[in-house]
């Protein structure tokens, strides 16, 4: 028998050891699984399920539609109400680049009126999250600067 074999026997002797010596712990770690099946056992048949409609979310931008939107989907909490219903794909959900190609002339030109209306909503998402982080500031030093907490 090799070294490894040894080891493997006097861990094992030591783990005899310590159960006969110590009977209410083996015990202890017999029946507190035990106990914790009964507990949930006993929890499921007071609450039985309860039929739910289904839950349908807001669509998420993904990072194909720019970084800006991406993050500002994972950091805001817009748009997590959930609802009986399917959403329907809306027009802010599209890729911006599909909407600059179907506001494009037939030569190829992006109308001047739809680039210049799509700048001016990037700027207000932009302004709308520059508010809510300035919130999120506010929130931030004030409850860094609570003692206790």
């Amino acid at each position: 028998m090799g070294r490894a074999g040894r080891q493997f026997w006097a861990l094992l002797w030591k783990n005899w050891l310590c159960r006969i010596r110590h009977p209410v712990l083996s015990l202890a770690e017999f029946f507190w699984p035990c106990i914790l099946f009964m507990i949930l056992t006993v929890l499921r048949f007071q609450e039985p399920p309860r039929q739910r409609d289904n839950c349908y979310l807001q669509p998420r931008d993904l990072p194909s539609q720019g970084v800006f939107p991406f993050v500002r989907g994972l950091l805001c909490n817009t748009g997590s109400r959930c609802r009986n219903t399917s959403y329907e794909r809306s027009m802010e959900h599209h890729f911006r680049s599909s909407r600059l190609q179907n506001a494009a002339a037939p030569h190829g030109r992006v109308d001047d009126l739809a680039f210049l209306k799509e700048m001016q909503d990037l700027a207000k998402e932009v302004y709308e999250v520059m508010d809510e982080a300035r919130d999120l500031q506010k929130l931030w030093v004030e409850r860094s600067q609570t003692p206790g907490k």
